[in-house]
């Protein structure tokens, strides 16, 4: 699964059956939810508690899964940046020797380096604000749950 093409229709794959199966059975068995929510506080407070904990973890879901799909997007386009800003600079990154060495570029390959590195610079600042939006959001709740219970 090495195939970006493949690891993204996995990814819409995975958003899609979390969004359009898993939460409308959390919706449609509310009694049963609330009904097991009951009968495990009999055990105790602290069961009853990890269990209304562990309830709302799943109601989470989707929100963990869109920041995981940003984070990697945004460390992607990082990345990708710094590549093309090493390109302006006449280097590029040597991975078997870790480094920044020395490269000659054609004309071609600044141009299309320049294309590229603009659109991506321009699509940065829409890509870093979902992801601030989705960990910020994600850490709150997560937070709330977890000083809550």
């Amino acid at each position: 699964m090495d195939h970006p093409v493949v690891a993204r229709y996995f990814l819409i794959c995975a958003f899609h059956t979390i969004t359009e199966y898993t939460l409308p059975i959390f919706t449609k068995h509310i009694d049963l939810i609330t009904t097991a929510l009951t009968i495990s506080c009999i055990m105790g407070l602290s069961v009853g508690l990890g269990a209304v904990s562990d309830t709302f973890l799943l109601h989470l879901g989707h929100i963990h899964f869109m920041y995981v799909v940003i984070a990697r997007l945004q460390h992607w386009l990082a990345c990708t940046l710094y590549s093309l800003f090493l390109l302006f600079r006449g280097k590029k990154w040597n991975v078997l020797k870790e480094r920044v060495d020395q490269e000659e570029y054609s004309l071609d390959q600044l141009l299309l380096g320049t294309v590229m590195f603009t659109c991506l610079i321009f699509l940065y600042p829409t890509v870093l604000f979902y992801y601030l939006l989705f960990m910020f959001v994600l850490g709150f709740l997560l937070s709330f749950i977890h000083c809550s219970f």
